[in-house]
């Protein structure tokens, strides 16, 4: 016991020996594993990210979060020896652990990241950007796209988990009798919301013709009834506000939520984002509103937090894709322009800045109409 207590001071002595070497060597070789950590990390990333993500998509992960599991549980598969496969790398990372014969538990880590897939869903719909990497700089004639079913179920999961209950909360003293849900992706949003308030009527939009016809199903198992959901640009509010039923319209209890679309359309621009609020009040002047965003955030802030905030990756992609992430400020300015009022606010994940002052990387605005005169 003795020499190894002595040998242990000798490893983390902290004062000088001799010609001062020692401590040098430890801090060398000590900032070597630290590099080598953060190599590994960032390497893992590119296998791990898909292999999440699939598990969530495939519906694998819901049962992997249930308890112990086995191959035997997924006989339904096409391929059992590729999930065998899969769970073996996982098991090599650290994020299942053998739970008798054949049979698998995810560990802490691995139920943390298991729960979380729908993050990586979103991350990796955009896959087809950085497989296209170099053509874009060598300026080919590519368009890169967007994996759509991949995005809308992993925006629908991670706000759902994240954003939606707090958007539940803030609603709770004032319950909604209506909801306009622009941007309603797989219906993630209108679901989650109609089972708080059975009596509530929806109407939903959205780009993409998929996400319409996943909303409709989603929202119609939920309601029992055929929602009103349909293709448009949420951006251009006289082109789908007339197809807004009157019952809706009218309502002296609408709410229209906004679920991080409005950088999709923004092109960076305060004022595009302040036209759009004044034609939502010109259609809708007793709505509230409901909105859901990211900021853009400074690279320096970014990267004293690098290793407390995954916006880094999440400006990359949305910045490739040409959308018009605005900052925190750009936020305040708008808020001061527009024909509403803060009624709540709930900040996500702040980021330290070199200022002192806290940025949220997410933001959610309950706003109502206010007397501010529009142009």
């Amino acid at each position: 016991m003795r020499e190894s207590a002595e040998s242990h001071k000798v490893i983390h002595a902290s004062e000088p020996k001799p010609g001062g070497h020692a401590p040098a060597a430890l801090n060398h070789s000590q900032g070597k594993g630290q590099k080598r950590q953060r190599l590994i990390a960032s390497l893992r990333g590119y296998f791990l990210a898909p292999v999440i993500a699939t598990l969530g998509e495939c519906g694998i992960a819901d049962r992997m979060l249930q308890g112990p599991f086995s191959i035997a549980d997924f006989e339904t598969l096409a391929d059992t020896r590729i999930l065998s496969v899969l769970f073996r790398y996982l098991q090599s990372v650290g994020l299942l652990v053998p739970a008798g014969e054949s049979s698998y538990a995810l560990t802490e880590d691995g139920f943390t990241l298991l729960s979380r897939n729908g993050a990586y869903s979103l991350l990796v719909s955009y896959a087809d950007y950085f497989d296209k990497l170099p053509e874009l700089l060598a300026g080919a004639p590519v368009t890169p796209s967007v994996n759509r079913s991949r995005n809308v179920r992993g925006s629908g999961h991670l706000h759902g988990k994240k954003f939606f209950p707090a958007a539940l909360e803030c609603l709770q003293s004032n319950a909604p009798a209506a909801i306009i849900d622009i941007g309603c992706g797989d219906g993630a949003f209108l679901e989650c919301i109609c089972a708080r308030w059975p009596s509530l009527t929806p109407f939903g939009l959205d780009l993409s013709e998929t996400a319409v016809e996943i909303a409709r199903r989603r929202v119609a198992r939920q309601t029992g009834r055929e929602p009103l959901i349909i293709a448009a640009n949420g951006s251009d509010v006289s082109s789908w506000s007339v197809y807004v039923p009157p019952a809706i319209r009218d309502s002296d209890r609408l709410v229209i939520s906004l679920w991080f679309v409005g950088h999709e359309f923004s092109a960076g621009s305060i004022e595009v984002m302040v036209r759009f609020f004044e034609d939502l009040y010109r259609s809708f002047s007793t709505a509230r509103i409901l909105l859901g965003e990211i900021n853009k955030i400074a690279p320096a802030d970014l990267a004293d937090n690098r290793d407390t905030s995954i916006m880094p990756e999440y400006l990359l992609f949305h910045e490739l894709s040409g959308q018009g992430v605005l900052a925190w400020t750009d936020w305040q300015h708008i808020m001061r322009l527009i024909p509403y009022d803060l009624e709540r606010e709930c900040r996500f994940d702040d980021v330290a800045s070199a200022s002192g002052a806290a940025i949220p990387a997410s933001f959610l605005w309950l706003l109502r109409p206010s007397q501010k005169p529009i142009s």
